[in-house]
């Protein structure tokens, strides 16, 4: 395991260890994209797997994964904001109808679902106690290599927040 996840583990251990075993065993959270979608694979509270793909790999693996163990999926939400109406007009919007995809397979098989704002995950970039990196989004490396895997992870790490330490910001 890398000095930074057992340095995280060991900082969450000692005050939130019954929070943190409410965590799944095995969760993803992605950043999904018209074109483009983050994929992160989660033990508890350690991403242990990042990587970018298409929605169509995302659907298919998915399939495969909620028919494999997989109990919890956490993702971005997806919200047109006035601003966009002008770029997004004549749009299939490809990414609402990857929510709806992801949250179709989920409901089928059982598996739990949360999503989050962009606006309030991304902050974790900025704040300087986020470990790991405790460096900004472009210096952050990864677990796994693009933008989209990058973005799932702090989806992920938000949502770990938001479980062990409820009630102090998150």
């Amino acid at each position: 395991m890398k000095k930074s996840v057992v340095r995280l583990l060991d900082d969450y251990k000692d005050r939130h260890v019954e929070r943190m075993n409410s965590l799944p065993a095995y969760w993803w959270s992605v950043d999904p994209g018209d074109k483009n979608v983050g994929i992160s694979w989660w033990a508890g509270p350690v991403c242990i797997r990042s990587y970018h793909t298409d929605p169509n790999d995302c659907v298919d693996t998915l399939v495969r994964e909620a028919h494999a163990g997989l109990e919890f999926l956490v993702y971005e939400q997806f919200t047109l904001r006035g601003y966009q109406m002008g770029e997004q007009q004549g749009s299939e919007f490809l990414t609402s109808q990857l929510i709806g995809a992801m949250r179709h397979i989920c409901r089928r098989a059982n598996i739990g679902t949360a999503s989050y704002q962009a606006g309030n995950h991304k902050a974790l970039y900025r704040n300087l106690e986020f470990r790991p990196p405790k460096r900004q989004h472009s210096e952050w490396v990864s677990y796994g290599a693009g933008g989209h895997a990058k973005d799932s992870e702090c989806v992920g790490e938000y949502h770990v927040r938001t479980i062990i330490m409820k009630g102090q910001g998150y």
